[in-house]
């Protein structure tokens, strides 16, 4: 199950004194199809934070939602 295979951290990036459970997880996950799951944001439940995909018995992080993503593009030379 997805929920067993994540850890979490607070906000700020500090660990967690006590791993969450799978029960604590699953209301924060979404089934996208047969082979995908998603972590949503609790602030806007539409939205993936991770991206999940099964394949060999085992879930693995596929995707991850980029946060304040700013792109800067070296002078060419022009």
């Amino acid at each position: 199950m997805w929920a067993q295979a994540i850890r979490l951290v607070q906000a700020d990036g500090e660990a967690l004194e006590t791993p969450p459970t799978p029960s604590q997880v699953a209301p924060l996950m979404r089934a996208l199809d047969a082979r995908h799951a998603c972590l949503r944001d609790k602030r806007s439940p539409q939205d993936c934070l991770l991206t999940f995909e099964k394949g060999k018995g085992q879930w693995r992080l596929v995707g991850m939602r980029a946060m304040g993503l700013r792109i800067e593009l070296a002078d060419a030379g022009r």
